[in-house]
């Protein structure tokens, strides 16, 4: 009976010890700064202080290094309790820019267009067919991802010529264009070093002006 009595005091002090140390533990306390962080860096410092992560949302930022926090919400400083949730904004890589379309757009609309996305455009000028001032060819091709900001255009001067731009032909099958050079008068010589069914090197190369007034041969590698 006496050393029931006796544990009484004690069972008291740990009850008491326990809901002084749980309200500490819930007391509210400043929101740590995440926002420059790594994420990984901020979801171990939210783990130390017993705090929930969740991200918000991605943005593509080309200056800022992938999985960098730019917005808390909490923002810092703002109260919070252990175990509630802080919503992050973390930075995602960009996807990479393709090449657009300018065939058949006149030189001004292609310019502006190109000035709209950032893209700086060479211009050269030659003899086609096709109406005065008219894209007839690009470099690089249309859905091609741009590894720089340049392109080059190749416009036409309105007047006839034998001046032709060489196509990329790496892919396409080998009997295709052979035909298609043909119906030009175009001789080809052919180089077969594996299958032989799809063209896998070419020359002259893609983008080549030539002059088909002269003797051609164009050499193509399946």
């Amino acid at each position: 009976m006496k050393t029931g009595l006796l544990l009484v005091p004690f069972v008291f002090f740990l009850v008491g010890f326990y809901g002084a140390s749980l309200l500490v533990r819930q007391s509210p306390f400043p929101a740590p700064s995440l926002v420059g962080l790594p994420v990984v860096d901020a979801i171990a410092v939210l783990s130390e202080r017993e705090l929930n992560v969740r991200i918000r949302a991605q943005q593509e930022r080309a200056d800022l290094i992938p999985g960098t926090v730019i917005e808390q919400t909490p923002r810092p400083g703002q109260q919070v309790k252990p175990h509630q949730s802080v919503f992050l904004v973390v930075v995602r890589q960009p996807k990479k820019a393709t090449m657009p379309s300018f065939m058949g757009s006149t030189v001004a609309e292609a310019q502006q267009r190109a000035e709209e996305i950032r893209l700086k455009v060479k211009v050269w000028r030659i003899a086609d067919i096709a109406p005065r001032d008219t894209v007839i060819a690009q470099w690089p091709h249309p859905g091609k991802e741009l590894e720089g900001r340049q392109a080059v255009l190749y416009v036409s001067t309105g007047s006839k010529a034998f001046v032709r731009i060489v196509p990329d032909f790496r892919g396409m099958g080998l009997k295709e264009v052979v035909n298609y050079l043909a119906q030009d008068g175009i001789k080809t010589v052919q180089t077969v070093t594996g299958a032989g069914t799809f063209i896998t090197a070419q020359k002259p190369l893609p983008g080549s002006l030539v002059d088909l007034s002269k003797p051609l041969s164009v050499q193509l590698q399946a």
